[in-house]
């Protein structure tokens, strides 16, 4: 059931063999279907695993001191509304704007192959997070984050320190539909053209490659073989047991330890 074409190693010499994508269908479809893991719980995996990255990327702790308050990180969300991808984005984007940071986020895409019931109802809680339109204009930092309803938005933010990728599909299909869609060639040009020097983490993506250039990118459970541009590997915890993996005829070891979220090699 394992691809032997391609495997990976962490910091701790744990080597992890890659897994195809029906196998990997398989392996969620028993942890939700036969288990109950609910697709509520992996998200919030993901988006919070994808949060305590962004945290670190750009500066750590240090960042969100109440003496550093004029210089919060400003993180850009891309979600696609019709795509998990774009849910586990939303998540994070609430977890760091409930930690300070200057979160904006884009969405754009349609329905394809996820819940809107999801989506809408991520949505919600992210906009939870932002201020009344009465609340005083000297809160810059709710004022600064902000739903974005156009691709051409991008052009009103000033920095972005960070962009999370939640455009894309793990399906390379969606993925050349997309790159026909006017709104993402606009997109595309927009960053290369405001923002070429942000790195971009992209959640879930094809094994094949992102078409927004990656630096690092998040896989959940076990990986996909995947291709140098996807960026750096980083793989999450969902939380999966032992038996989740035996009813898909895997023989697995957790390579996390203490962490919820390591890098491979």
């Amino acid at each position: 059931n394992l691809n032997q074409t391609k495997s990976y190693v962490t910091d701790d010499g744990f080597i992890i063999p890659c897994i195809d994508y029906e196998l990997r269908q398989r392996l969620f479809a028993e942890a939700t279907k036969t288990y109950g893991l609910s697709k509520e719980r992996q998200v919030e995996c993901i988006g919070r695993s994808c949060a305590e990255m962004c945290i670190q990327l750009v500066g750590g702790q240090i960042r969100f001191l109440p003496k550093n308050n004029h210089q919060k990180p400003s993180i850009l969300v891309l979600a696609n509304r019709g795509l998990p991808q774009g849910v586990y984005a939303l998540c994070a984007a609430r977890l760091l704007a409930l930690r300070g940071c200057y979160v904006n986020v884009l969405i754009q895409g349609s329905d394809q192959t996820t819940s809107l019931t999801e989506f809408d109802n991520e949505l919600n809680l992210f906009l939870s997070c932002l201020s009344d339109k009465n609340e005083s204009l000297s809160n810059k930092q709710q004022q600064k984050s902000r739903y974005l309803t156009s691709v051409n938005d991008l052009k009103s933010l000033k920095s972005v320190d960070l962009i999370i990728n939640g455009l894309e599909s793990n399906s390379n299909i969606l993925n050349s539909l997309m790159c026909t869609q006017i709104w993402f060639r606009t997109l595309n040009k927009l960053i290369e053209q405001f923002f070429s020097r942000v790195n971009i983490i992209s959640l879930d993506p094809c094994h094949e490659g992102t078409l927004l250039n990656s630096k690092w990118c998040i896989v959940p459970v076990l990986p996909l073989p995947m291709s140098n541009k996807c960026g750096r590997v980083y793989l999450c915890d969902l939380g999966f047991t032992p038996k989740m993996f035996e009813s898909a005829n895997i023989d697995y070891k957790s390579p996390f330890g203490s962490k919820f979220l390591i890098p491979l090699h």
